[in-house]
């Protein structure tokens, strides 16, 4: 088994960074509002970082490596269905889907949330909803994110939780 280098340093400190602001954000929403803004601007400086990361950043982290047709994502799923796994050494087809998801769903929780900061915002309650939705979104997409990521290990035969952590996948 050969072992490569998929994920490059920024890219797993971004996932990472992303996975701790996401989840301070949402478990002090009621609570400590000083530590609940600061990590929505937390969420909104790395979402920058990594919009600009997915044109300039290394091979696997840019979006022109994994987003792809609906019709690529539908024939990746059929032949996954019928037991003809196609190895990617970067995101799957749907895993590329499930990237710009959550990224989007981060993004206007956290935008939504800047928005209240604003008097031409304060009191509207669409915004609010639109906030806690999207926030709700972006967590539901977290478990579905880490469910694929356990079955996938499953399927490929590797942690691949660990080679977000390591960088480095089985070819």
């Amino acid at each position: 088994m050969i072992k490569v280098k998929v994920w490059d340093l920024l890219t797993r400190i971004f996932h990472w960074s992303l996975v701790v602001a996401f989840a301070t954000a949402w478990i002090t929403e009621d609570h400590y509002k000083d530590l609940h803004e600061l990590a929505g601007y937390t969420v909104l400086g790395l979402i920058a970082f990594r919009v600009i990361y997915g044109f300039v950043g290394a091979k696997h982290s840019r979006f022109s490596d994994f987003v792809v047709s609906p019709t690529t994502v539908i024939n990746y799923l059929k032949n996954l269905l019928a037991g003809r796994h196609q190895s990617h050494l970067g995101h799957n087809p749907v895993a590329g889907y499930m990237v710009i998801a959550l990224l989007a769903s981060v993004t206007l929780a956290a935008l939504t949330g800047w928005m209240m900061e604003f008097d031409m915002f304060w009191g509207y309650k669409w915004v609010e909803m639109l906030h806690e939705a999207m926030a709700s979104l972006a967590l539901g997409l977290v478990f579905v994110h880490v469910a694929g990521v356990i079955v996938m290990s499953f399927v490929e035969k590797q942690n691949l939780a660990k080679s977000m952590l390591t960088g480095f996948k089985r070819a």
